[in-house]
């Protein structure tokens, strides 16, 4: 009985202690799965942002580009310009003089857009202020400034266009700004 019972007791620990085993072997493999999936899924995540942020910088250098090339039909001594671009809501164009007076388009206060002022200097830009995003390009009349020529989306209507939903509309991709403030 003894021999039965002390077979017993190591076929019992045998069991316990190979559990144990099976346990700590599943708990690292566990933690090793839940470390590579974290790894793939940031992975994924970053390539995904760095193509979204692709997009987005080539939609905003195509939009600039347009309106680049649209400064040619900018009448230098009035600045005025035949709208050729089709009326939508939260989209608007026009053409400032160098001193803030709008020729075309709606009055804008370009205190409150230092891209106005890059175009003043001969340079495209984009500037935000609060929901609004503000495309600037110079208009030359030769060698010098004349006129500014620009196009103002309001944030939904730049966001629907750029179409920031990602993931199937699970995630949301932000548009931010240098300082870490939300554009769209």
């Amino acid at each position: 009985r003894m021999l039965k019972s002390k077979r017993l007791r190591n076929a019992v620990l045998m069991i316990v202690i190979g559990f144990a085993v099976l346990g700590i072997v599943c708990a690292i493999m566990w933690v090793r799965l839940n470390e590579i999936t974290r790894g793939q899924v940031e992975s994924h995540v970053s390539g995904y942002s760095q193509m979204m942020s692709e997009v987005i910088d080539s939609s905003f250098r195509e939009e600039l580009s347009i309106l680049s090339d649209v400064t040619d039909f900018v009448d230098v001594e009035t600045g005025k310009f035949s709208n050729m671009f089709e009326d939508k809501e939260g989209i608007s164009y026009g053409v400032v003089r160098i001193n803030g007076e709008a020729v075309s388009g709606e009055a804008l206060n370009f205190s409150e857009y230092d891209g106005f002022f890059q175009s003043l200097h001969g340079n495209a830009a984009v500037s935000v202020n609060g929901d609004n995003v503000l495309f600037t390009v110079p208009v030359y009349s030769g060698n010098n400034v004349k006129y500014v020529l620009y196009k103002l989306y309001d944030g939904k209507t730049l966001s629907d266009k750029l179409n920031l939903v990602c993931y199937g509309g699970q995630g949301e991709c932000l548009l931010i700004d240098g300082d870490g403030g939300i554009i769209l």
